[in-house]
Protein backbone atom coordinates (compact mmCIF):
# COMPACT_ATOMS: atom_id res chain seq x y z
CA UNK A 1 0.00 0.00 0.00
CA UNK A 2 1.25 3.49 -0.73
CA UNK A 3 0.12 6.82 -2.03
CA UNK A 4 -0.78 5.75 -5.55
CA UNK A 5 -3.70 5.73 -7.93
CA UNK A 6 -4.57 2.12 -7.15
CA UNK A 7 -7.34 1.44 -4.67
CA UNK A 8 -6.58 -0.37 -1.40
CA UNK A 9 -7.20 -4.11 -1.48
CA UNK A 10 -10.29 -5.56 0.15
CA UNK A 11 -9.59 -7.57 3.33
CA UNK A 12 -11.54 -8.86 6.28
CA UNK A 13 -11.78 -6.48 9.24
CA UNK A 14 -10.30 -7.13 12.66
CA UNK A 15 -12.66 -8.53 15.27
CA UNK A 16 -12.32 -6.70 18.52
CA UNK A 17 -13.06 -7.38 22.16
CA UNK A 18 -14.55 -4.36 23.91
CA UNK A 19 -16.51 -3.91 27.12
CA UNK A 20 -19.90 -5.59 27.12
CA UNK A 21 -22.60 -3.34 25.70
CA UNK A 22 -20.21 -1.15 23.71
CA UNK A 23 -20.73 -0.41 20.05
CA UNK A 24 -18.94 -2.69 17.66
CA UNK A 25 -15.93 -1.57 15.70
CA UNK A 26 -17.87 -2.13 12.47
CA UNK A 27 -20.57 0.27 13.70
CA UNK A 28 -17.93 2.84 14.67
CA UNK A 29 -16.33 2.61 11.25
CA UNK A 30 -19.64 3.00 9.42
CA UNK A 31 -20.69 5.95 11.61
CA UNK A 32 -17.29 7.61 11.15
CA UNK A 33 -17.51 7.18 7.39
CA UNK A 34 -21.04 8.63 7.30
CA UNK A 35 -20.02 11.60 9.47
CA UNK A 36 -16.99 12.34 7.27
CA UNK A 37 -19.16 12.20 4.18
CA UNK A 38 -21.75 14.53 5.73
CA UNK A 39 -19.10 17.20 6.28
CA UNK A 40 -17.42 16.52 2.95
CA UNK A 41 -20.72 17.16 1.18
CA UNK A 42 -20.84 20.63 2.80
CA UNK A 43 -17.47 21.33 1.18
CA UNK A 44 -18.29 19.88 -2.22
CA UNK A 45 -15.84 17.00 -1.70
CA UNK A 46 -16.67 13.50 -2.97
CA UNK A 47 -17.57 10.79 -0.45
CA UNK A 48 -14.90 8.58 1.11
CA UNK A 49 -14.87 4.79 1.05
CA UNK A 50 -13.75 2.49 3.86
CA UNK A 51 -10.47 0.71 3.21
CA UNK A 52 -9.85 -2.61 4.96
CA UNK A 53 -6.08 -1.99 4.71
CA UNK A 54 -6.41 1.43 6.36
CA UNK A 55 -8.79 -0.05 8.97
CA UNK A 56 -6.12 -2.61 9.87
CA UNK A 57 -3.42 0.06 10.01
CA UNK A 58 -5.53 2.31 12.26
CA UNK A 59 -6.54 -0.58 14.54
CA UNK A 60 -2.98 -1.76 15.03
CA UNK A 61 -1.81 1.75 15.93
CA UNK A 62 -4.73 2.36 18.33
CA UNK A 63 -3.98 -0.90 20.17
CA UNK A 64 -0.24 -0.16 20.17
CA UNK A 65 -0.80 3.26 21.75
CA UNK A 66 -3.08 1.82 24.43
CA UNK A 67 -0.64 -1.00 25.17
CA UNK A 68 2.38 1.33 25.40
CA UNK A 69 0.44 4.04 27.29
CA UNK A 70 1.51 6.77 24.85
CA UNK A 71 -0.38 9.18 22.59
CA UNK A 72 1.50 10.10 19.44
CA UNK A 73 1.21 9.89 15.68
CA UNK A 74 2.64 6.81 14.06
CA UNK A 75 5.93 7.12 12.20
CA UNK A 76 5.48 7.92 8.52
CA UNK A 77 7.24 4.64 7.73
CA UNK A 78 4.37 2.84 9.48
CA UNK A 79 1.71 4.76 7.51
CA UNK A 80 3.14 4.36 4.00
CA UNK A 81 2.08 7.89 3.08
CA UNK A 82 -1.32 7.85 4.77
CA UNK A 83 -2.56 10.82 6.79
CA UNK A 84 -3.63 10.28 10.38
CA UNK A 85 -6.02 11.76 12.94
CA UNK A 86 -5.87 10.75 16.60
CA UNK A 87 -8.29 11.25 19.47
CA UNK A 88 -8.61 10.01 23.02
CA UNK A 89 -11.79 9.76 25.05
CA UNK A 90 -12.69 8.31 28.43
CA UNK A 91 -15.78 6.67 26.90
CA UNK A 92 -16.52 4.60 23.86
CA UNK A 93 -17.99 7.26 21.60
CA UNK A 94 -19.87 7.17 18.31
CA UNK A 95 -18.38 7.89 14.93
CA UNK A 96 -20.40 11.12 14.85
CA UNK A 97 -18.90 12.28 18.13
CA UNK A 98 -15.41 11.37 16.93
CA UNK A 99 -15.66 13.32 13.68
CA UNK A 100 -17.35 16.25 15.45
CA UNK A 101 -14.25 16.50 17.69
CA UNK A 102 -12.01 16.82 14.64
CA UNK A 103 -14.33 18.99 12.60
CA UNK A 104 -14.94 21.44 15.46
CA UNK A 105 -11.54 22.99 14.68
CA UNK A 106 -13.30 24.84 11.87
CA UNK A 107 -15.58 26.78 14.22
CA UNK A 108 -14.94 30.51 14.29
CA UNK A 109 -12.71 30.56 11.21
CA UNK A 110 -13.41 31.81 7.71
CA UNK A 111 -11.75 30.35 4.62
CA UNK A 112 -9.01 32.99 4.55
CA UNK A 113 -7.80 32.63 8.12
CA UNK A 114 -8.34 28.86 8.18
CA UNK A 115 -5.65 28.45 5.53
CA UNK A 116 -3.11 30.26 7.71
CA UNK A 117 -4.13 28.74 11.05
CA UNK A 118 -2.01 26.02 12.61
CA UNK A 119 -3.57 23.17 14.54
CA UNK A 120 -6.31 22.49 12.02
CA UNK A 121 -4.89 19.32 10.54
CA UNK A 122 -7.81 17.22 11.74
CA UNK A 123 -10.44 19.15 9.80
CA UNK A 124 -8.18 19.27 6.74
CA UNK A 125 -8.04 15.48 6.76
CA UNK A 126 -11.84 15.28 7.08
CA UNK A 127 -12.67 17.45 4.07
CA UNK A 128 -9.56 17.17 1.87
CA UNK A 129 -11.12 16.87 -1.59
CA UNK A 130 -8.51 14.52 -3.08
CA UNK A 131 -8.79 11.98 -0.26
CA UNK A 132 -10.68 8.85 -1.36
CA UNK A 133 -10.29 6.27 1.43
CA UNK A 134 -10.39 6.10 5.21
CA UNK A 135 -9.68 3.49 7.84
CA UNK A 136 -10.71 3.68 11.49
CA UNK A 137 -9.52 1.95 14.64
CA UNK A 138 -10.33 2.12 18.36
CA UNK A 139 -8.18 0.59 21.05
CA UNK A 140 -9.54 -2.57 22.58
CA UNK A 141 -8.44 -1.38 26.01
CA UNK A 142 -7.85 1.93 27.74
CA UNK A 143 -4.56 3.68 27.12
CA UNK A 144 -2.84 6.73 28.51
CA UNK A 145 -4.94 8.76 30.98
CA UNK A 146 -7.44 5.87 31.08
CA UNK A 147 -8.73 6.77 27.60
CA UNK A 148 -9.75 4.78 24.56
CA UNK A 149 -7.59 5.71 21.58
CA UNK A 150 -9.20 6.48 18.21
CA UNK A 151 -7.19 6.52 14.98
CA UNK A 152 -8.23 7.38 11.43
CA UNK A 153 -5.91 6.93 8.46
CA UNK A 154 -6.48 8.61 5.08
CA UNK A 155 -5.29 8.13 1.49
CA UNK A 156 -4.24 10.16 -0.29
CA UNK A 157 -3.26 12.46 2.55
CA UNK A 158 -3.23 16.22 3.02
CA UNK A 159 -0.21 16.77 5.22
CA UNK A 160 1.92 18.90 2.93
CA UNK A 161 1.68 22.58 3.89
CA UNK A 162 1.85 23.77 0.27
CA UNK A 163 -1.42 21.95 -0.49
CA UNK A 164 -3.50 23.76 2.12
CA UNK A 165 -4.39 26.51 -0.33
CA UNK A 166 -6.06 23.98 -2.63
CA UNK A 167 -8.43 22.49 -0.05
CA UNK A 168 -12.09 22.54 -0.90
CA UNK A 169 -13.71 25.75 0.37
CA UNK A 170 -16.84 25.51 2.47
CA UNK A 171 -20.04 26.85 0.98
CA UNK A 172 -20.92 28.07 4.48
CA UNK A 173 -17.87 30.33 5.06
Amino acid sequence: MGCSSTKPKERATIVESLPKGSKSLITLRNETLAAHNKFRKLHGAPPLKLSPDLNTMAQKWADYLADKQVFEHSPESHRFGAGENLAGHSDIITGNELVDMWYSEIMGHNSANLMAKTGIGHVNQVDWKDCTHIGVGRSSSRGMNDMYIYVANYLPTNTRQEQLGTRTPSKGW
